[in-house]
């Protein structure tokens, strides 16, 4: 509901629910997931990420061509998890109160519910194939297994890390060499595939993402060569402020199980959460209000239920499970009751502003579908169904120009695009709602 809320006051932006609106319209029309308002020319999407998944999304945003369709595929993707988490908790013969507290766990948890106010992202669906995967591992159905690891995969190019890593517990936890040993390899091959593809004939993978560590024109062998010549780096890299809080509300929230195994190879399935989560200084892949955690999180709540069973009972007569579990339901209730009252204000937002929603509404519609169209980003999404749909900054020659006058919304690149730039540049002013929208037009 507050995703759609954001979505219908005109506050979610270009970056990225714009993008992924266009993309499906394009997929919808044209079968090719071209975009023009991400790198503000005609290109496929699959140049900036290779997301093969978005093709099983199609077939539902078919039947409802409108962005609101994305969020609530999204949404369903995401609770869909809590399905495969309560096999595996069957699976571990967790008691009914352990099974039904992991599963509130899940549902509550806060990287989780975080990512869901931020828009459409491929990223989401991570959380629940990645347990489809480890219950197929749990329950040997190797077809399955094949299956949720290429769905994995079919995520995003960087999904591999979570399946190389699966592929190296099964080798070392688990002693499983065949099926280990083919995933890790399928994996590494797939993702040293798909970079060199991008590299070659895309934007490149988003190695500098770890400038940090490589530098900004490092890639995945500088990577490795400082995790092994500099380990202390990486630590002190883990370490910052911002980093351990946002560890801090991952694995407060689960009681710290994850951690808390004899088997020390178990821990292979944590460094996906230091390499992707803890590593990178990109301010947004340690926030949990972004979709950088999905994959991580479904790691962790695996190893939640895996441990679990190992915890003794009681210890010199204190009920050391149950307090676990209380500890850990306990936490995430406050931490996810801190994150939704800041995120509470999107209710307020939406209910406050809904003449100047109404007015954009009627502005918008008025705008023909077959024009290009250069837009504000909040606009983006909204006018996603055209073939050409530009960012503001954008040199493009459009035939129309949407600015946003609300004075709540401050977007730092535009500023200085406003109504006299643009008529400087040759356009006509049609429309102009103060302190809400205008709409320019080419002669």
């Amino acid at each position: 509901t507050a995703a759609l809320m954001r979505y219908l006051a005109y506050n979610s932006p270009c970056y990225d629910f714009g993008i992924f609106s266009q993309m499906f319209h394009s997929m919808r029309t044209t079968g090719i997931p071209i975009t023009t308002c991400e790198r503000n020319e005609a290109m496929s999407h699959f140049a900036v990420h290779v997301s093969p998944i978005y093709y099983l999304l199609l077939p539902f945003y078919m039947i409802v061509p409108r962005p609101e369709t994305l969020l609530v595929l999204q949404v369903l993707g995401v609770l869909s998890g809590v399905i495969p988490l309560y096999l595996l908790a069957r699976h571990f013969k967790l008691t009914e109160g352990s099974t039904v507290a992991v599963c509130l766990l899940y549902l509550s948890c806060a990287a989780l519910t975080g990512g869901i106010f931020y828009d459409f992202h491929e990223n989401k669906f991570l959380t629940a194939l990645i347990l489809w995967l480890m219950w197929a591992i749990e329950r040997k159905k190797l077809p399955f297994v094949a299956l949720f690891a290429v769905l994995t995969l079919s995520v995003k190019e960087d999904a591999a890390i979570y399946v190389i890593f699966i592929g190296l517990w099964m080798l070392c936890a688990r002693r499983e060499k065949k099926t280990g040993l083919a995933l890790t390899v399928g994996a590494t091959a797939y993702f040293l595939t798909v970079t060199k593809w991008l590299g070659e004939h895309g934007d490149g993978a988003m190695f500098n993402r770890f400038s940090n560590i490589i530098g900004s024109e490092g890639g995945i062998k500088e990577l490795i060569r400082t995790a092994l010549t500099n380990p202390a780096l990486l630590l002190n890299e883990c370490m910052t402020e911002d980093k351990l809080v946002f560890a801090a509300c991952i694995l407060l929230p689960l009681g710290f199980l994850p951690l808390m195994t004899k088997k020390l190879s178990s821990l292979i399935l944590i460094c996906p959460f230091v390499i992707v989560n803890l590593l990178s200084d990109y301010v947004y892949q340690h926030n949990l209000n972004f979709q950088y955690a999905y994959g991580t999180v479904a790691l962790l709540f695996y190893l939640t239920v895996a441990n679990l069973p190992h915890i003794p009972d009681f210890v010199s007569g204190f009920r050391t499970r149950r307090a676990l579990i209380c500890f850990a339901l306990c936490a995430a209730t406050l931490v996810g009751t801190v994150q939704i009252k800041n995120h509470s204000a999107v209710f307020h937002y939406y209910n406050t502003r809904k003449e100047d929603s109404a007015i954009i509404r009627e502005v918008l519609a008025e705008i023909p579908d077959d024009a290009s169209v250069r837009t504000a980003s909040m606009f983006a999404a909204h006018l996603s169904k055209r073939s050409e749909l530009y960012y503001l900054t954008n040199e493009a020659d459009a035939e129309y120009v949407l600015l946003d006058l609300r004075p709540y919304i401050n977007i730092a690149s535009a500023r200085g695009y406003d109504v006299e730039y643009f008529e400087r540049q040759g356009y006509e002013l049609l429309t102009e709602v103060e302190d809400v929208i205008a709409v320019l037009k080419k002669p």
